[in-house]
């Protein structure tokens, strides 16, 4: 959620299977029947049980850690979403009544920008919905250096939600120090590895060269345990200064690791995708498209229809709340399989939405 990266401790559960089996415990998840179904054995779980799973994710197993997490997995596939992305901003740092409360994580305002320019060369087909809010046409798609905007408001790379304030970890100078040391070591270890697969796989092949790789793994002494993948043709790596103790997959073992691109490079690369975000932008908006920003990274775009579907959708009297988000979440996605990945898109929207800035 809003471009978090998963916890150590989240990470951790899915990458011991204590998870396994979840249809939304993925980012990308098969559909599971049952998950979307639920079951008569399960339980909400309030926001104060959420609190205290994320305080013993990094601890010892203990009979409160499992029961939390079992009525977690008990939990329809939708309402066990909504717990993985609260305990991903919590073990973020953000604030807890922040991310107890949707209408402070979710409503947000912004500024979009009327020119001159825009008004001649303005795009006055499609519709943009950025950020939960309904800009309104004609539509200036432009670019500036590695950025693109739309009516000057930032859609590439997308903004990061202003409620939301990731609290970072400070480390010493010695840490600092530590971690790189680290790293420079791991580096070290892995290309020594990957030449000596590649070496021994040129001369005697694939299968034995990954059975010779694990023994000659043994004589590092910051790996703790290496296990291969034949599937992937790569080793996984457990390694010993790592309190998550997560495996690392290491990628390049069946070619040699390329070059690491210099900043200029990358920088180079940054504004070629920028011109190509643009063009894209501007194509879909002539083909009459609705192209949906936010801040979690949810972007797509549908047809031009759906402006009056959420229209419909908002000021139904009969539907409650939960049941607006939903048929948001339906409206976005196009089918009720995938809508689940529309949640943030959805919960923007509802929360913004504002019936002037809809219906002008």
């Amino acid at each position: 959620m809003f471009k978090q990266t998963l916890s150590k401790g989240i990470a951790c559960l899915l990458a011991l299977g204590l998870l396994g089996g979840l249809g939304w415990a993925e980012k990308r998840p098969a559909k599971n029947e049952e998950g979307s179904k639920g079951t008569q054995a399960s339980q909400s779980i309030s926001f104060e049980e959420i609190e205290r799973l994320h305080l013993l994710f990094d601890g010892p197993e203990t009979l409160e850690k499992t029961r939390l997490i079992q009525k977690w997995r008990s939990l329809p596939r939708e309402e066990g979403e909504e717990v993985f992305r609260r305990l991903d901003l919590l073990n973020s740092g953000v604030d807890p009544s922040i991310v107890k409360d949707d209408v402070k994580l979710y409503k947000t305002p912004i500024y979009p920008k009327k020119s001159i320019l825009g008004g001649i060369l303005g795009i006055r087909s499609g519709t943009v919905i950025a950020y939960g809010h309904l800009l309104k046409p004609p539509y200036y798609v432009e670019r500036k250096g590695e950025e693109v905007f739309i009516n000057g408001i930032r859609v590439h790379p997308l903004m990061s939600n202003p409620n939301v304030k990731i609290k970072m970890k400070a480390f010493t100078e010695e840490e600092k120090r530590q971690r790189e040391k680290e790293r420079k070591e791991e580096c070290e270890t892995v290309n020594a590895l990957a030449d000596y697969y590649l070496e021994v796989k040129a001369k005697e092949g694939r299968e034995i060269a990954s059975k010779k790789l694990l023994e000659f793994a043994k004589r590092f002494e910051n790996i703790e345990k290496i296990e291969w993948d034949d599937e992937i043709e790569s080793p996984f790596i457990t390694w010993k200064h790592s309190k998550s103790k997560i495996a690392t997959a290491i990628d390049y073992f069946a070619y040699p690791a390329p070059p690491r691109p210099t900043k200029e490079e990358l920088r180079k690369d940054r504004i070629k995708l920028a011109k190509q975000e643009k063009e894209s932008c501007e194509l879909g908006l002539r083909n009459n498209r609705i192209l949906t920003f936010d801040y979690s990274g949810e972007t797509g775009g549908m047809d031009s229809d759906a402006k009056e579907s959420v229209i419909n959708i908002m000021e139904n009297p009969k539907l409650s709340n939960k049941e607006k988000i939903k048929k948001l979440m339906i409206l976005l996605a196009g089918d009720e399989d995938t809508a689940w990945a529309y949640d943030d898109t959805a919960k923007s929207i509802f929360y913004n939405y504002d019936p002037k800035e809809w219906k002008e």
